[in-house]
């Protein structure tokens, strides 16, 4: 009996062998389970702040976009500004070598216009002063034609 003693410790030793590395299992595993969880939450946590600060630049970025196109258009319209203010500076000058008549371009869009006649022949520059409320367009251009130096 001796044999059959010594198998059957032996048998019980190996299932409290077996048993020990199930227990042992399933703690490792419940550990396990525990840090993925608390991986998966910490992942979620950094999901969630990422989307935020994602947003954030978003915003930024399309704040920015709206400022630039804003100051491009701004941009093209200072081009076209500029190039009008050229058209008229040119258009003034033709005007005075044609007719010898210079406005003051600070009367010019008011009631009082003000300016010179210039005699290039004579060397004589002489101001004037009209008041285009008292008068139609005609009958200032009329009253500019009939100035002399």
């Amino acid at each position: 009996m001796d044999l059959l003693e010594k198998m059957g410790s032996s048998a019980r030793h190996c299932r409290e062998v077996y048993q020990k590395l199930h227990n042992d299992d399933a703690a490792v595993i419940q550990r396990v389970e525990a840090m993925l969880s608390e991986a998966g939450a910490a992942v979620e946590e950094d999901r969630e702040r990422m989307t935020g600060l994602l947003q954030v630049l978003k915003d930024e970025v399309n704040r920015i976009e709206t400022r630039f196109n804003s100051l491009e258009a701004k941009k093209e319209e200072l081009k076209k500004l500029e190039a009008l203010q050229q058209h008229n500076t040119h258009e003034l000058s033709l005007f005075a070598q044609v007719t010898r008549i210079v406005p003051d371009t600070e009367s010019i869009g008011s009631s009082i216009l003000t300016g010179s006649i210039l005699d290039e022949q004579k060397r004589l520059r002489s101001e004037f002063k009209l008041d285009t409320t008292e008068k139609s367009e005609f009958e200032t251009c009329r009253a500019l034609w009939r100035m002399e130096v």
